[in-house]
């Protein structure tokens, strides 16, 4: 999430068995302009910068690896953005329910509708109505 003029933004969601990092932050070697929020209980592996140019040094798979997951997210990112720009609210929730009915039941309402642009009693007129 990213905090906008002290509203927070979420823009992403993660689950197990996925990386989580700001690429941005660790490629340029910032401070991240994201913050990242567990929502669960969660169990960390964590990776440094120096580990990960070793692994990739070491491990030569590991590279295809790092850049299938960057290539997954950038497309992620990608559709979240087109969703925010061409669709509207009612559209944005029904992809997120087809896309991502596990997270629906997990997240809080105030996480979902912020993920979609919109206010929690938004999503709830829009839950109405669907």
């Amino acid at each position: 999430w990213h905090n906008k003029d002290g509203e927070d933004v979420t823009f992403q969601f993660f689950v197990e068995n996925q990386p989580v990092a700001s690429f941005e932050s660790f490629a340029q070697e910032t401070p991240s302009n994201f913050s990242i929020e567990s929502l669960e209980d969660s169990e960390l592996l964590i990776l440094n910068r120096k580990n990960f140019k070793v692994l990739q040094k070491e491990e030569p798979q590991f590279s295809t690896l790092a850049y299938q997951i960057l290539a997954k997210r950038f497309i992620e990112y990608t559709r979240y953005f087109l969703s925010r720009i061409e669709d509207d609210p009612a559209t944005r929730y029904k992809k997120f329910k087809t896309d991502r009915p596990d997270l629906n039941q997990r997240i809080p309402d105030y996480y979902i509708a912020s993920y979609l642009g919109i206010s929690p009693v938004s999503l709830s007129q829009i839950r109405h109505r669907i």
